[in-house]
C-alpha cells in the first residue's frame, strides 16, 4: 500500500501519527511524531509514481504547486535519509533516489498549504 486514507476526520482538526518498527531483537523503535491539520479548502490532488522505484520518483500535482516545500525521505525506523528543498512552481517534482538501498521508505512532502505522506518501495 502506498498511501492510507481515513474517513471521518474532522475539518480544521490537528491529527498526530508516528511509525514503529520492531528490530531483529524484538525491540520496538518509534519515529518522531508527525502531524497534519485537515483543511478541505486547500485540497489538492496528487500522484506519486512509479510504484516500485529504481532510481527516480515523481510527484505530480493536478494544479501548479505555488509554495516552497520540503520533501523528506525517512527509513522505516524514522531516520531522515534525504531532504529536498522545492522552490520552483511546477506540476511535477522528480526526486533522484539512486543513493538509497532497496527497501521501504516514507516520503513526506510539506509546504505552507499542503502536506502528504506516502510509502515508497525502492527495488534495484
Amino acid at each position: 500500500m502506498n498511501s492510507f486514507g481515513m474517513l471521518g476526520l474532522e475539518n480544521n482538526e490537528k491529527y498526530y501519527w508516528r511509525v514503529g518498527q520492531i528490530d531483529t531483537e524484538g525491540m520496538l523503535h518509534w519515529s518522531e511524531i508527525w502531524n497534519f491539520k485537515t483543511d478541505r479548502r486547500n485540497f489538492q490532488t496528487y500522484r506519486v509514481y512509479p510504484n516500485l522505484v529504481v532510481d527516480k520518483r515523481t510527484i505530480w500535482f493536478d494544479e501548479v504547486n505555488e509554495n516552497p516545500a520540503i520533501i523528506s525521505i525517512f527509513n522505516t525506523a524514522g531516520q531522515l535519509m534525504q531532504n529536498y528543498k522545492v522552490e520552483e512552481n511546477s506540476k511535477a517534482i522528480e526526486l533522484n533516489l539512486d543513493n538509497l538501498s532497496e527497501g521501504i521508505y516514507i516520503l513526506k512532502y510539506q509546504s505552507e498549504r499542503f502536506s502528504l505522506v506516502e510509502k515508497i518501495i525502492i527495488h534495484k
